[in-house]
């Protein structure tokens, strides 16, 4: 297993929105995303856990994550991580 930690600190996040189209109204004002997984290499399964937006943490997000990890969803292929990514901001913004 690969256990680690991501951060993401946006510059610009206008365009990750406009690379994945993301409508208008689910556009928030994001500095930062933070995340723990979990790779089990064997298994070929992503998880994620522990997120945290502008350092803190969303209920809403926190049970599509789970619901995503209940799944165990490929997000090695794109066209489900364009999807996961376009459902994400939809959740928090909502």
């Amino acid at each position: 297993k690969l256990i680690g930690e991501i951060f993401f600190n946006f510059q610009d996040i206008d365009e990750l929105y406009s690379y994945y189209q993301i409508k208008r109204n689910f556009r928030q004002r994001i500095k930062n995303i933070k995340f723990d997984f979990v790779f089990d290499i064997t298994q070929n399964k992503f998880l994620i856990n522990n997120l945290k937006i502008d350092n803190n943490s969303n209920e809403n997000v926190n049970k599509f994550l789970e619901n995503f990890n209940f799944k165990n969803d490929n997000l090695f292929n794109k066209v489900k991580f364009r999807n996961f990514v376009k459902e994400f901001f939809k959740i928090y913004a909502g």
